[in-house]
């Protein structure tokens, strides 16, 4: 499950190795949402950088 604060990057802490700051990609709320998306649609999120393996 991936939740908005780790989705920003906005998130204390440690950082999930799922997680990808799409905030620092898209330089805005709006633009990171919408990368978020793309890259879900387009199928390059997750990749193996950003999910367990088993």
């Amino acid at each position: 499950v991936l939740v908005m604060h780790d989705m920003l990057g906005v998130a204390l802490g440690r950082r999930p190795r799922f997680v990808k700051d799409f905030l620092g990609e898209g330089g805005s709320i709006r633009g990171a949402i919408r990368a978020y998306i793309d890259a879900v649609r387009d199928g390059s999120f997750p990749d193996a950088e950003h999910s367990y393996q088993s």
